[in-house]
Protein backbone atom coordinates (compact mmCIF):
# COMPACT_ATOMS: atom_id res chain seq x y z
CA UNK A 1 0.00 0.00 0.00
CA UNK A 2 1.31 3.44 -0.92
CA UNK A 3 1.49 5.66 2.15
CA UNK A 4 1.40 9.42 1.76
CA UNK A 5 2.53 10.97 5.06
CA UNK A 6 0.55 14.18 5.30
CA UNK A 7 -0.77 15.93 8.41
CA UNK A 8 -4.30 16.20 7.09
CA UNK A 9 -7.18 14.91 9.20
CA UNK A 10 -9.37 12.30 7.59
CA UNK A 11 -12.87 13.47 6.86
CA UNK A 12 -15.46 11.55 8.83
CA UNK A 13 -18.69 13.06 7.46
CA UNK A 14 -20.71 10.43 5.64
CA UNK A 15 -23.60 12.59 4.53
CA UNK A 16 -21.93 14.89 2.03
CA UNK A 17 -25.17 16.61 1.02
CA UNK A 18 -26.02 17.54 4.61
CA UNK A 19 -22.49 18.80 5.10
CA UNK A 20 -22.70 21.09 2.08
CA UNK A 21 -26.08 22.45 3.19
CA UNK A 22 -24.88 23.06 6.76
CA UNK A 23 -21.89 24.97 5.41
CA UNK A 24 -24.18 27.26 3.40
CA UNK A 25 -26.58 27.80 6.29
CA UNK A 26 -23.75 28.60 8.71
CA UNK A 27 -22.37 31.24 6.36
CA UNK A 28 -25.85 32.81 6.05
CA UNK A 29 -26.40 32.92 9.81
CA UNK A 30 -23.08 34.68 10.44
CA UNK A 31 -24.02 37.47 8.03
CA UNK A 32 -27.58 37.59 9.42
CA UNK A 33 -26.25 38.42 12.91
CA UNK A 34 -24.48 41.48 11.51
CA UNK A 35 -27.63 42.47 9.60
CA UNK A 36 -29.67 42.38 12.84
CA UNK A 37 -27.24 44.79 14.53
CA UNK A 38 -27.24 47.10 11.52
CA UNK A 39 -31.04 47.22 11.31
CA UNK A 40 -31.33 47.97 15.04
CA UNK A 41 -28.90 50.89 14.68
CA UNK A 42 -30.93 52.31 11.80
CA UNK A 43 -34.22 52.03 13.69
CA UNK A 44 -32.64 53.60 16.79
CA UNK A 45 -31.63 56.59 14.65
CA UNK A 46 -35.24 57.04 13.64
CA UNK A 47 -34.98 55.66 10.11
CA UNK A 48 -38.41 54.47 9.00
CA UNK A 49 -38.97 50.72 8.74
CA UNK A 50 -39.21 50.43 4.94
CA UNK A 51 -36.17 52.65 4.38
CA UNK A 52 -34.16 50.80 7.03
CA UNK A 53 -34.90 47.42 5.45
CA UNK A 54 -33.90 48.76 2.02
CA UNK A 55 -30.57 49.86 3.48
CA UNK A 56 -30.06 46.43 5.07
CA UNK A 57 -30.74 44.67 1.76
CA UNK A 58 -28.29 46.98 0.01
CA UNK A 59 -25.65 46.51 2.71
CA UNK A 60 -26.12 42.73 3.01
CA UNK A 61 -27.31 41.58 -0.44
CA UNK A 62 -26.01 38.05 0.04
CA UNK A 63 -28.80 37.30 2.53
CA UNK A 64 -31.30 37.17 -0.34
CA UNK A 65 -29.15 36.59 -3.45
CA UNK A 66 -27.38 33.55 -1.89
CA UNK A 67 -24.30 33.74 -4.18
CA UNK A 68 -22.75 30.62 -2.62
CA UNK A 69 -25.72 28.46 -3.58
CA UNK A 70 -24.97 27.91 -7.28
CA UNK A 71 -21.35 26.69 -6.76
CA UNK A 72 -22.66 24.41 -4.00
CA UNK A 73 -25.25 22.95 -6.41
CA UNK A 74 -22.38 21.95 -8.71
CA UNK A 75 -20.56 20.30 -5.81
CA UNK A 76 -23.66 18.37 -4.75
CA UNK A 77 -24.38 17.13 -8.28
CA UNK A 78 -20.76 16.11 -8.83
CA UNK A 79 -20.60 14.08 -5.61
CA UNK A 80 -23.89 12.36 -6.44
CA UNK A 81 -22.54 11.50 -9.89
CA UNK A 82 -19.38 10.05 -8.33
CA UNK A 83 -16.93 12.77 -9.35
CA UNK A 84 -14.94 14.83 -6.87
CA UNK A 85 -15.65 18.51 -7.66
CA UNK A 86 -11.97 19.46 -7.62
CA UNK A 87 -11.45 17.22 -10.64
CA UNK A 88 -13.98 19.07 -12.80
CA UNK A 89 -12.67 21.37 -15.50
CA UNK A 90 -13.58 25.06 -15.46
CA UNK A 91 -15.76 24.54 -18.53
CA UNK A 92 -17.63 21.70 -16.83
CA UNK A 93 -18.24 23.76 -13.68
CA UNK A 94 -19.64 26.62 -15.74
CA UNK A 95 -21.85 24.32 -17.82
CA UNK A 96 -23.17 22.49 -14.76
CA UNK A 97 -23.87 25.81 -13.04
CA UNK A 98 -25.97 26.92 -16.01
CA UNK A 99 -27.84 23.62 -16.20
CA UNK A 100 -28.57 23.46 -12.48
CA UNK A 101 -29.92 27.02 -12.55
CA UNK A 102 -32.65 25.88 -14.94
CA UNK A 103 -36.29 25.02 -14.30
CA UNK A 104 -37.18 21.70 -12.68
CA UNK A 105 -40.38 21.95 -10.63
CA UNK A 106 -44.01 22.80 -11.23
CA UNK A 107 -43.39 26.49 -10.61
CA UNK A 108 -41.56 26.68 -13.96
CA UNK A 109 -39.14 29.17 -12.39
CA UNK A 110 -35.38 29.34 -12.89
CA UNK A 111 -33.03 29.62 -9.92
CA UNK A 112 -32.61 33.34 -10.61
CA UNK A 113 -36.38 33.87 -10.52
CA UNK A 114 -36.67 31.89 -7.29
CA UNK A 115 -33.89 33.92 -5.66
CA UNK A 116 -35.66 37.13 -6.62
CA UNK A 117 -38.70 35.72 -4.87
CA UNK A 118 -36.56 35.02 -1.81
CA UNK A 119 -35.66 38.70 -1.54
CA UNK A 120 -39.31 39.72 -1.81
CA UNK A 121 -40.41 37.17 0.80
CA UNK A 122 -37.65 38.18 3.22
CA UNK A 123 -38.55 41.85 2.93
CA UNK A 124 -42.22 41.07 3.46
CA UNK A 125 -41.44 38.94 6.53
CA UNK A 126 -39.34 41.68 8.13
CA UNK A 127 -41.82 44.49 7.35
CA UNK A 128 -44.87 42.58 8.62
CA UNK A 129 -43.09 41.42 11.80
CA UNK A 130 -41.90 44.92 12.70
CA UNK A 131 -45.24 46.54 11.87
CA UNK A 132 -47.06 44.03 14.05
CA UNK A 133 -44.63 44.65 16.92
CA UNK A 134 -45.03 48.40 16.61
CA UNK A 135 -48.80 48.00 16.70
CA UNK A 136 -48.46 45.98 19.90
CA UNK A 137 -46.12 48.59 21.36
CA UNK A 138 -48.60 51.36 20.55
CA UNK A 139 -51.42 49.46 22.28
CA UNK A 140 -49.18 48.82 25.26
CA UNK A 141 -48.12 52.46 25.54
CA UNK A 142 -51.70 53.66 25.25
CA UNK A 143 -52.70 51.17 27.92
CA UNK A 144 -50.01 52.54 30.24
CA UNK A 145 -51.32 56.07 29.77
CA UNK A 146 -54.91 54.98 30.30
CA UNK A 147 -54.06 53.11 33.52
CA UNK A 148 -53.00 56.28 35.25
CA UNK A 149 -56.02 58.46 35.73
CA UNK A 150 -54.59 60.52 38.58
CA UNK A 151 -54.15 63.55 36.39
CA UNK A 152 -56.83 65.51 34.66
CA UNK A 153 -56.48 67.25 31.36
CA UNK A 154 -55.08 70.27 33.17
CA UNK A 155 -52.29 68.15 34.67
CA UNK A 156 -53.57 68.58 38.24
CA UNK A 157 -53.77 65.76 40.77
CA UNK A 158 -57.31 64.47 41.20
CA UNK A 159 -56.27 62.05 43.99
CA UNK A 160 -59.48 60.62 45.38
CA UNK A 161 -59.30 59.91 49.07
CA UNK A 162 -56.72 57.17 49.42
CA UNK A 163 -58.00 54.76 46.78
CA UNK A 164 -55.73 53.13 44.26
CA UNK A 165 -55.27 55.38 41.27
CA UNK A 166 -54.73 52.35 39.05
CA UNK A 167 -57.59 49.91 39.36
CA UNK A 168 -56.63 46.42 40.44
CA UNK A 169 -59.20 45.11 37.99
CA UNK A 170 -57.37 46.80 35.13
CA UNK A 171 -53.94 45.49 36.16
CA UNK A 172 -54.21 41.93 34.74
CA UNK A 173 -55.44 43.31 31.42
CA UNK A 174 -52.52 45.71 31.26
CA UNK A 175 -49.92 43.09 32.17
CA UNK A 176 -51.38 40.82 29.48
CA UNK A 177 -50.62 43.56 26.96
CA UNK A 178 -47.08 43.78 28.35
CA UNK A 179 -46.75 40.03 27.98
CA UNK A 180 -48.01 40.17 24.38
CA UNK A 181 -45.78 43.07 23.37
CA UNK A 182 -42.59 41.73 24.96
CA UNK A 183 -42.99 38.09 24.05
CA UNK A 184 -43.59 37.07 27.68
CA UNK A 185 -40.48 38.89 28.93
CA UNK A 186 -40.56 38.19 32.70
CA UNK A 187 -38.22 41.07 33.51
CA UNK A 188 -40.45 43.55 31.68
CA UNK A 189 -43.50 42.20 33.51
CA UNK A 190 -41.77 42.51 36.90
CA UNK A 191 -40.63 46.09 36.20
CA UNK A 192 -44.14 47.15 35.16
CA UNK A 193 -45.74 45.59 38.23
CA UNK A 194 -43.21 47.21 40.60
CA UNK A 195 -43.74 50.69 39.17
CA UNK A 196 -47.54 50.35 39.29
CA UNK A 197 -47.38 49.21 42.91
CA UNK A 198 -45.21 52.23 43.68
CA UNK A 199 -47.76 54.57 42.07
CA UNK A 200 -50.61 53.09 44.08
CA UNK A 201 -48.60 53.17 47.31
CA UNK A 202 -47.80 56.85 46.82
CA UNK A 203 -51.47 57.55 46.08
CA UNK A 204 -52.65 55.85 49.26
CA UNK A 205 -50.17 57.85 51.33
CA UNK A 206 -51.38 61.13 49.90
CA UNK A 207 -48.22 61.81 47.95
CA UNK A 208 -47.93 65.25 46.37
CA UNK A 209 -48.45 65.76 42.68
CA UNK A 210 -44.72 65.75 41.91
CA UNK A 211 -44.02 62.35 43.47
CA UNK A 212 -46.90 60.75 41.61
CA UNK A 213 -45.82 62.40 38.37
CA UNK A 214 -42.28 61.05 38.85
CA UNK A 215 -43.60 57.56 39.49
CA UNK A 216 -45.81 57.82 36.44
CA UNK A 217 -42.80 58.84 34.37
CA UNK A 218 -41.02 55.74 35.65
CA UNK A 219 -43.89 53.70 34.25
CA UNK A 220 -43.53 55.34 30.85
CA UNK A 221 -39.75 54.81 30.93
CA UNK A 222 -40.32 51.13 31.68
CA UNK A 223 -42.70 51.01 28.74
CA UNK A 224 -40.12 52.65 26.49
CA UNK A 225 -37.40 50.28 27.66
CA UNK A 226 -39.67 47.35 27.01
CA UNK A 227 -40.58 48.77 23.59
CA UNK A 228 -36.92 48.82 22.57
CA UNK A 229 -36.35 45.27 23.77
CA UNK A 230 -39.49 44.11 21.98
CA UNK A 231 -38.44 45.75 18.71
CA UNK A 232 -34.96 44.21 19.02
CA UNK A 233 -36.52 40.80 19.56
CA UNK A 234 -38.85 41.36 16.59
CA UNK A 235 -35.88 42.20 14.36
CA UNK A 236 -34.12 39.01 15.43
CA UNK A 237 -37.26 36.96 14.79
CA UNK A 238 -37.78 38.58 11.38
CA UNK A 239 -34.22 37.94 10.21
CA UNK A 240 -32.93 34.98 12.20
CA UNK A 241 -36.16 32.97 12.10
CA UNK A 242 -38.51 34.03 9.33
CA UNK A 243 -35.90 35.15 6.77
CA UNK A 244 -33.66 32.24 7.66
CA UNK A 245 -36.54 29.85 7.02
CA UNK A 246 -36.98 31.31 3.52
CA UNK A 247 -33.24 31.04 2.78
CA UNK A 248 -32.85 27.54 4.20
CA UNK A 249 -35.96 26.29 2.41
CA UNK A 250 -34.62 27.18 -1.03
CA UNK A 251 -31.10 26.05 -0.10
CA UNK A 252 -32.16 22.60 1.08
CA UNK A 253 -34.67 22.07 -1.72
CA UNK A 254 -32.38 23.20 -4.58
CA UNK A 255 -29.40 21.27 -3.16
CA UNK A 256 -31.51 18.12 -2.89
CA UNK A 257 -32.60 18.52 -6.50
CA UNK A 258 -29.00 19.08 -7.68
CA UNK A 259 -27.98 15.90 -5.85
CA UNK A 260 -30.81 14.03 -7.56
CA UNK A 261 -29.74 15.44 -10.94
CA UNK A 262 -26.22 14.09 -10.43
CA UNK A 263 -27.48 10.69 -9.33
CA UNK A 264 -29.94 10.39 -12.22
CA UNK A 265 -27.26 11.34 -14.76
CA UNK A 266 -25.00 8.62 -13.33
CA UNK A 267 -27.84 6.08 -13.17
CA UNK A 268 -28.76 6.56 -16.83
CA UNK A 269 -25.15 6.11 -17.90
CA UNK A 270 -24.33 3.12 -15.70
CA UNK A 271 -25.84 -0.14 -17.00
CA UNK A 272 -24.84 -1.90 -13.77
CA UNK A 273 -27.43 0.10 -11.85
CA UNK A 274 -30.64 -1.87 -12.44
CA UNK A 275 -32.89 -0.33 -9.79
CA UNK A 276 -33.01 2.43 -7.20
CA UNK A 277 -33.75 2.33 -3.47
CA UNK A 278 -35.58 5.29 -1.92
CA UNK A 279 -33.81 6.17 1.32
CA UNK A 280 -35.34 8.30 4.06
CA UNK A 281 -33.25 11.23 5.26
CA UNK A 282 -31.74 10.77 8.72
CA UNK A 283 -33.37 14.12 9.58
CA UNK A 284 -36.93 13.32 8.51
CA UNK A 285 -39.04 14.65 11.41
CA UNK A 286 -42.54 14.54 9.90
CA UNK A 287 -44.40 11.37 8.95
CA UNK A 288 -45.50 11.77 5.32
CA UNK A 289 -45.50 10.24 1.84
CA UNK A 290 -41.70 9.75 2.00
CA UNK A 291 -42.31 7.03 4.60
CA UNK A 292 -44.48 5.19 2.09
CA UNK A 293 -41.90 5.53 -0.68
CA UNK A 294 -39.25 4.06 1.62
CA UNK A 295 -41.29 1.17 3.05
CA UNK A 296 -43.85 0.02 0.47
CA UNK A 297 -42.88 -2.76 -1.99
CA UNK A 298 -44.52 -1.36 -5.11
CA UNK A 299 -42.78 -3.45 -7.77
CA UNK A 300 -42.02 -6.76 -6.07
CA UNK A 301 -38.33 -5.89 -5.74
CA UNK A 302 -38.32 -5.20 -2.02
CA UNK A 303 -39.33 -2.37 0.30
CA UNK A 304 -38.51 1.01 -1.21
CA UNK A 305 -36.90 -0.42 -4.37
CA UNK A 306 -38.01 0.92 -7.76
CA UNK A 307 -37.18 0.19 -11.40
CA UNK A 308 -35.04 2.90 -12.99
CA UNK A 309 -37.98 4.16 -15.05
CA UNK A 310 -40.52 4.24 -12.20
CA UNK A 311 -39.11 6.55 -9.55
CA UNK A 312 -40.66 8.86 -6.93
CA UNK A 313 -39.66 12.44 -7.75
CA UNK A 314 -36.96 14.11 -5.66
CA UNK A 315 -37.19 16.24 -3.67
CA UNK A 316 -40.63 15.02 -2.69
CA UNK A 317 -41.47 18.27 -0.89
CA UNK A 318 -39.69 21.45 0.27
CA UNK A 319 -36.88 20.73 2.77
CA UNK A 320 -36.87 17.04 1.69
CA UNK A 321 -33.40 15.47 1.93
CA UNK A 322 -34.41 11.90 1.14
CA UNK A 323 -32.22 10.35 -1.54
CA UNK A 324 -31.80 7.61 -4.11
CA UNK A 325 -29.37 4.73 -3.54
CA UNK A 326 -28.14 2.62 -6.43
CA UNK A 327 -29.07 -1.06 -6.60
CA UNK A 328 -26.44 -2.97 -8.57
CA UNK A 329 -27.07 -5.94 -10.86
CA UNK A 330 -27.04 -9.10 -8.75
CA UNK A 331 -28.39 -7.37 -5.64
CA UNK A 332 -32.01 -7.80 -6.75
CA UNK A 333 -33.82 -10.22 -9.04
CA UNK A 334 -35.37 -8.02 -11.73
CA UNK A 335 -37.36 -11.01 -13.00
CA UNK A 336 -39.58 -10.50 -9.95
CA UNK A 337 -40.62 -7.03 -11.13
CA UNK A 338 -44.36 -6.49 -11.36
CA UNK A 339 -46.65 -3.48 -10.99
CA UNK A 340 -48.37 -3.70 -7.61
CA UNK A 341 -48.43 -0.02 -6.75
CA UNK A 342 -52.03 0.19 -5.59
CA UNK A 343 -51.85 -3.05 -3.63
CA UNK A 344 -48.57 -2.05 -1.97
CA UNK A 345 -50.02 1.32 -0.99
CA UNK A 346 -53.09 -0.39 0.47
CA UNK A 347 -50.91 -2.78 2.44
CA UNK A 348 -48.80 0.05 3.80
CA UNK A 349 -51.86 2.08 4.80
CA UNK A 350 -53.39 -0.95 6.51
CA UNK A 351 -50.26 -1.28 8.63
CA UNK A 352 -50.74 2.22 10.05
CA UNK A 353 -52.83 3.43 12.99
CA UNK A 354 -55.85 5.58 12.09
CA UNK A 355 -54.09 8.84 12.99
CA UNK A 356 -51.23 8.14 10.61
CA UNK A 357 -53.61 7.29 7.77
CA UNK A 358 -55.42 10.58 8.28
CA UNK A 359 -52.06 12.37 8.32
CA UNK A 360 -51.15 11.23 4.81
CA UNK A 361 -54.62 11.02 3.24
CA UNK A 362 -56.56 13.73 5.02
CA UNK A 363 -59.92 13.02 6.68
CA UNK A 364 -61.89 13.08 3.43
CA UNK A 365 -59.28 10.95 1.65
CA UNK A 366 -59.27 8.44 4.49
CA UNK A 367 -63.03 8.04 4.25
CA UNK A 368 -62.86 7.67 0.45
CA UNK A 369 -60.09 5.08 0.72
CA UNK A 370 -62.10 3.09 3.27
CA UNK A 371 -64.99 3.18 0.81
CA UNK A 372 -62.79 1.46 -1.78
CA UNK A 373 -61.35 4.36 -3.75
CA UNK A 374 -57.73 4.42 -4.97
CA UNK A 375 -55.38 5.97 -2.41
CA UNK A 376 -53.41 7.63 -5.22
CA UNK A 377 -56.19 10.18 -5.66
CA UNK A 378 -55.83 11.40 -2.07
CA UNK A 379 -52.25 10.73 -0.92
CA UNK A 380 -50.78 14.09 0.04
CA UNK A 381 -47.83 14.94 -2.19
CA UNK A 382 -48.25 11.96 -4.51
CA UNK A 383 -47.19 12.88 -8.06
CA UNK A 384 -46.90 9.43 -9.61
CA UNK A 385 -43.92 7.19 -10.36
CA UNK A 386 -42.12 7.88 -13.60
CA UNK A 387 -38.82 8.00 -15.43
CA UNK A 388 -36.67 10.70 -13.85
CA UNK A 389 -34.82 13.23 -15.98
CA UNK A 390 -31.58 15.00 -15.13
CA UNK A 391 -30.78 18.57 -16.11
CA UNK A 392 -27.14 17.54 -16.52
CA UNK A 393 -25.31 16.35 -19.60
CA UNK A 394 -22.55 13.68 -19.43
CA UNK A 395 -20.06 14.66 -16.74
CA UNK A 396 -17.46 11.95 -17.18
CA UNK A 397 -15.66 13.24 -20.26
CA UNK A 398 -12.40 14.79 -19.15
CA UNK A 399 -13.52 15.05 -15.57
CA UNK A 400 -10.69 13.12 -13.97
CA UNK A 401 -8.12 11.88 -16.43
CA UNK A 402 -5.52 14.57 -16.99
CA UNK A 403 -7.23 17.15 -14.81
CA UNK A 404 -4.47 17.29 -12.20
CA UNK A 405 -0.71 16.86 -12.65
CA UNK A 406 2.67 18.18 -11.51
CA UNK A 407 2.24 21.32 -13.62
CA UNK A 408 -1.06 22.54 -12.22
CA UNK A 409 -0.64 20.96 -8.78
CA UNK A 410 3.10 21.12 -7.94
CA UNK A 411 2.68 20.58 -4.18
CA UNK A 412 0.18 17.67 -4.58
CA UNK A 413 -2.42 19.54 -2.50
CA UNK A 414 -5.30 19.36 -4.98
CA UNK A 415 -4.55 15.75 -5.84
CA UNK A 416 -4.58 14.79 -2.19
CA UNK A 417 -7.88 16.60 -1.70
CA UNK A 418 -9.29 14.77 -4.71
CA UNK A 419 -8.11 11.40 -3.40
CA UNK A 420 -9.43 12.14 0.09
CA UNK A 421 -12.92 12.87 -1.22
CA UNK A 422 -12.81 9.97 -3.66
CA UNK A 423 -11.95 7.50 -0.88
CA UNK A 424 -14.79 8.92 1.20
CA UNK A 425 -17.17 8.45 -1.75
CA UNK A 426 -16.11 4.80 -2.08
CA UNK A 427 -16.79 4.17 1.61
CA UNK A 428 -20.17 5.84 1.29
CA UNK A 429 -21.16 3.78 -1.76
CA UNK A 430 -20.26 0.62 0.13
CA UNK A 431 -18.49 -2.67 -0.40
CA UNK A 432 -21.17 -4.38 -2.52
CA UNK A 433 -21.12 -1.82 -5.33
CA UNK A 434 -17.30 -1.85 -5.28
CA UNK A 435 -17.02 -5.64 -5.46
CA UNK A 436 -19.78 -6.24 -8.01
CA UNK A 437 -18.65 -3.55 -10.44
CA UNK A 438 -14.95 -4.40 -10.47
CA UNK A 439 -15.70 -8.13 -10.66
CA UNK A 440 -17.95 -7.53 -13.66
CA UNK A 441 -15.36 -5.31 -15.39
CA UNK A 442 -12.27 -7.45 -14.69
CA UNK A 443 -13.34 -10.91 -13.52
CA UNK A 444 -11.23 -10.41 -10.40
CA UNK A 445 -12.45 -12.73 -7.58
CA UNK A 446 -15.11 -11.22 -5.34
CA UNK A 447 -13.62 -12.54 -2.09
CA UNK A 448 -10.33 -10.88 -2.87
CA UNK A 449 -12.08 -7.63 -3.79
CA UNK A 450 -13.84 -7.66 -0.42
CA UNK A 451 -10.47 -7.96 1.32
CA UNK A 452 -9.03 -5.16 -0.82
CA UNK A 453 -11.93 -2.84 -0.02
CA UNK A 454 -11.52 -3.37 3.73
CA UNK A 455 -7.73 -3.09 3.50
CA UNK A 456 -7.63 0.14 1.51
CA UNK A 457 -10.70 2.01 2.74
CA UNK A 458 -11.72 0.66 6.16
CA UNK A 459 -9.02 -1.02 8.25
CA UNK A 460 -6.74 0.87 10.61
CA UNK A 461 -3.07 -0.06 11.10
CA UNK A 462 0.00 0.98 13.08
CA UNK A 463 1.67 3.31 10.58
CA UNK A 464 4.62 5.67 10.76
CA UNK A 465 2.59 8.53 12.27
CA UNK A 466 0.07 6.62 14.36
CA UNK A 467 -2.78 4.12 14.28
CA UNK A 468 -5.27 5.01 11.53
CA UNK A 469 -6.47 4.20 8.01
CA UNK A 470 -4.17 4.53 5.04
CA UNK A 471 -3.94 8.04 3.68
CA UNK A 472 -5.67 8.47 0.31
CA UNK A 473 -3.54 8.26 -2.82
CA UNK A 474 -4.40 10.10 -6.04
CA UNK A 475 -2.89 7.54 -8.45
CA UNK A 476 -4.77 4.71 -6.75
CA UNK A 477 -7.97 6.76 -6.88
CA UNK A 478 -7.53 7.02 -10.66
CA UNK A 479 -6.93 3.29 -10.95
CA UNK A 480 -10.03 2.50 -8.90
CA UNK A 481 -12.03 4.95 -11.04
CA UNK A 482 -11.11 3.12 -14.26
CA UNK A 483 -11.74 -0.28 -12.69
CA UNK A 484 -15.18 0.76 -11.48
CA UNK A 485 -16.21 2.45 -14.72
CA UNK A 486 -14.84 -0.35 -16.87
CA UNK A 487 -13.25 2.16 -19.26
CA UNK A 488 -9.62 2.49 -20.31
CA UNK A 489 -8.47 -0.05 -17.69
CA UNK A 490 -4.65 -0.26 -17.63
CA UNK A 491 -2.38 -3.20 -16.75
CA UNK A 492 -1.11 -1.42 -13.65
CA UNK A 493 -4.71 -0.98 -12.42
CA UNK A 494 -5.12 -4.74 -12.15
CA UNK A 495 -1.58 -4.96 -10.78
CA UNK A 496 -2.72 -2.64 -7.98
CA UNK A 497 -5.45 -5.12 -7.03
CA UNK A 498 -2.90 -7.91 -6.82
CA UNK A 499 -0.55 -5.73 -4.79
CA UNK A 500 -3.25 -4.77 -2.27
CA UNK A 501 -4.53 -8.32 -1.84
CA UNK A 502 -1.08 -9.83 -1.33
CA UNK A 503 -0.07 -7.06 1.07
CA UNK A 504 -3.26 -7.64 3.08
CA UNK A 505 -2.65 -11.40 3.18
CA UNK A 506 0.95 -11.00 4.38
CA UNK A 507 -0.09 -8.64 7.17
CA UNK A 508 -2.99 -10.83 8.26
CA UNK A 509 -1.52 -14.32 7.95
CA UNK A 510 2.17 -13.76 8.63
CA UNK A 511 1.81 -10.83 10.98
CA UNK A 512 4.19 -8.45 9.22
CA UNK A 513 3.76 -4.75 9.85
CA UNK A 514 2.81 -2.46 6.97
CA UNK A 515 6.35 -1.46 5.92
CA UNK A 516 7.55 -5.06 5.89
CA UNK A 517 4.52 -6.32 3.99
CA UNK A 518 4.67 -3.46 1.50
CA UNK A 519 8.33 -3.99 0.68
CA UNK A 520 7.87 -7.74 0.31
CA UNK A 521 4.83 -7.29 -1.94
CA UNK A 522 6.75 -4.89 -4.19
CA UNK A 523 9.18 -7.67 -5.09
CA UNK A 524 6.31 -9.34 -6.98
CA UNK A 525 3.72 -6.63 -7.72
CA UNK A 526 5.31 -3.17 -7.79
CA UNK A 527 2.32 -0.97 -8.53
CA UNK A 528 4.14 2.29 -7.80
CA UNK A 529 6.86 1.57 -10.36
CA UNK A 530 4.38 0.38 -13.02
CA UNK A 531 2.13 3.39 -12.54
CA UNK A 532 5.05 5.82 -12.76
CA UNK A 533 6.33 4.18 -15.93
CA UNK A 534 2.86 4.38 -17.51
CA UNK A 535 2.47 8.04 -16.51
CA UNK A 536 5.81 8.99 -17.99
CA UNK A 537 4.79 7.40 -21.29
CA UNK A 538 1.41 9.12 -21.17
CA UNK A 539 2.25 12.67 -20.20
CA UNK A 540 -1.34 13.85 -20.51
CA UNK A 541 -2.72 11.11 -18.24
Amino acid sequence: MLLVIMAVAMMTTTDRLAQLINKLNKSWRIEAKEAVKYLMRLLAKGVKTEAAITKVQQHYPNLSTLPELQPALVEAAAYAYGIVPSALTTAQVELMGEQLAGKWDESGMTLSEKLHGVGVKMRGAIVSTLQEQMRRNKNWTEAARALYDGYGEDGQNVYNGGKDIISRQDLPKYLQKVRLATGNDLQALAEQRQVIEKINRLARNGAPNKALQAAYNELLEAVQKGNEKAIEKAVEVAINEKSRYVAERITRTEMARAWADGFIAKMKKDADIVAVKFKLSSSHPVFDICDMYAKADMYGLGAGIYPKDKLPPLPVHPHCLCRYVEVIEGEVDMQQQRDQVREAGDKWLNSLPESRRAQVLGRDGLKAWKDGEDWRKYMRGYAGLREAESRLSDLSAGAISGALNDKNDPDYTRRYEHAEKYYEARRKNGIHAFVNKIHKNTGYPKKRLESIFKHVFINEYDLADGHHRFYPNFEMAQSFQRLLEGKNIQEHDVLMLKHEHLEFAIMKKIGYNYDEAHDLTNTKYNYSLAERYWREKNVDA
